[in-house]
């Protein structure tokens, strides 16, 4: 009896932000056979470090989270707010 346990990638999606959704599966197999699997989602921002990542996850990091985008992110998080336009007559 061989137990072994296995994080794997079931999706990448990048928001219009550029920030990328990913969502993993860590599978605990015995003998090859899945017995337990449990997927858990999280979110990547342009400003986080990618350091850690791998496979698919860091590439696409690298390509999309440029200089431009990552200003352009953080400008995002400060800029006001837009005022909402009133509808009273």
């Amino acid at each position: 009896m061989s137990l072994e346990k296995n994080t794997v990638l079931k999706s990448v999606t990048v928001y219009t932000n550029y920030v990328l959704g990913v969502n993993e599966a860590e599978e605990i197999s015995e003998d090859g056979n899945v017995i337990n699997s449990q997927e858990s989602v999280r979110n990547i921002q342009p400003i986080d470090d990618v350091s850690g990542e791998s496979g698919l996850v860091a590439e696409l990091a690298e390509k999309l989270f440029t200089d431009e985008v990552k200003a352009a992110y953080t400008a995002s998080l400060t800029a006001e707010p837009e005022a909402e336009e009133s509808s009273e007559e």
